[in-house]
């Protein structure tokens, strides 16, 4: 798993190399572009570990986050932040992260999947009610 996240990592910081610079001249155009403080954190290894979470296929970010990021990958990560930081920090890379699983994806084909799972949202004797 460590190569994994070593490529995941390369793949996601020269995505946001190219990136950040081009988005800060389009916000900058917009009069969009607030003061930003720099983080202990890259975008690009914030974003590597939002993806790294769904790689792994943990429950929930909070238990990722403190049980294994924390303890396992502090040495790859060497200026982790607190949970609660990261999680004010994710809303800072939302709109790159996006745009960088849009340029993953692969030619359009028309054929697509959709999960169909039932959600039960009421008791069936209140079915007709609506």
């Amino acid at each position: 798993m460590e190569d994994t996240l070593i490529v995941l990592y390369c793949i996601v910081d020269s995505f946001c190399k190219e990136f950040y610079p081009e988005w800060e001249k389009q916000l900058l155009k917009q009069g969009l572009k607030k003061r930003r403080t720099p983080s202990r954190l890259s975008p690009g290894e914030i974003m590597t570990l939002v993806i790294y979470f769904h790689i792994v296929r943990f429950r929930d970010f909070k238990n990722y986050y403190t049980r294994y990021v924390m303890v396992y990958l502090c040495e790859s990560f060497p200026h982790l932040v607190s949970y609660s930081h990261i999680v004010n920090l994710l809303k800072s890379v939302a709109i790159p992260w996006c745009i960088f699983i849009h340029t993953l994806k692969g030619e359009q084909t028309g054929i697509y999947f959709i999960d169909s799972m039932v959600l039960k949202i009421c008791h069936i004797k209140r079915e007709k009610q609506l």
